[in-house]
Formats: C-alpha cells, sequence, structure tokens
C-alpha cells in the first residue's frame, strides 16, 4: 500500500441522490469519474479509494496529474453539497 503524502490533495463533491437514497461522490479533477455510498462516510471512503486508483493508473501509464482544484460549499437542491479535501487513507 501506498503512503498517503504519496497522493496530491484533491476536492470531492457530495450530493445526496434523493431517487436512490445514496451520497454521490464527484472528483471534479476526473469529472466522468464518481462514486457513492449509503452514508456521508462511506461515500468519503469510496471516493478516496477512488483517487488512489486513478493516481496510480495515471502514473503507470505515465499520464500528467491533473492540477488539484479548490471550490467553496454551495446549496445544491434540497440537500446541502458537501466539500472535503480527499487524500488516501489518513
Amino acid at each position: 500500500m501506498n503512503e498517503p503524502e504519496e497522493y496530491p490533495h484533491y476536492s470531492v463533491i457530495l450530493e445526496w441522490d434523493d431517487r436512490d437514497d445514496i451520497y454521490v461522490a464527484t472528483i471534479p479533477e476526473w469529472p466522468d469519474c464518481h462514486t457513492h455510498g449509503e452514508t456521508l462516510e462511506e461515500a468519503i471512503q469510496q471516493a478516496r479509494d477512488l483517487i488512489e486508483s486513478l493516481v496510480d493508473w495515471e502514473r503507470e501509464d505515465r499520464e500528467p496529474l491533473p492540477q488539484p482544484r479548490y471550490f467553496a460549499t454551495s446549496e445544491l437542491g434540497r440537500e446541502r453539497a458537501t466539500l472535503v479535501e480527499a487524500r488516501s487513507r489518513t
């Protein structure tokens, strides 16, 4: 397993999905990549795991990593979007 400091800090956008009763996590630096969880904690952990995999794949392919973006919290629909900084296991 890689050490946490080997992974850049990336933002995660968490949104509640009323239709499926789950939290959906989007990684802005990889806009087509999403994951989810039944709880915020699960969605955050899934996002961390996804970021770790994405970084590993980019490095294996010798592709440059996207620059981390940072956002402010905003209100989306009925549920508040929570923005957290995600990184590999701490």
